[in-house]
């Protein structure tokens, strides 16, 4: 997939809602991240703006070094695996 780099990513609903504030976070290429947290916290909004299916309100997401903002959704290159560990994660969520 490639670096993926967060520089100060805000998401705000426009109901006002915050799910994501100024958020920085760089992960390397072939670098393996989990996002744990309470529901709510914000860890679905993440992936879904990396992917490319949310815009951010506030900051700069990259990969490879390009901004992510020039690229939709299917030019990510990682969204088929960012899917992937999703429905990975519900279907672990019921087995146990």
């Amino acid at each position: 997939m490639g670096a993926i780099g967060l520089d100060g990513v805000t998401k705000r609903f426009p109901d006002g809602t915050v799910a994501v504030r100024h958020l920085d976070l760089s992960v390397a290429d072939g670098e393996l991240l989990a996002l744990v947290g309470p529901s709510g916290c914000g860890k679905s909004t993440i992936l879904r703006m990396v992917a490319g299916l949310e815009r951010t309100t506030e900051g700069t997401i990259t990969i490879d070094g390009r901004v992510a903002d020039a690229l939709g959704p299917g030019e990510r290159g990682g969204r088929k695996q960012i899917d992937r560990r999703l429905r990975e994660a519900a279907a672990l969520a019921r087995a146990s």
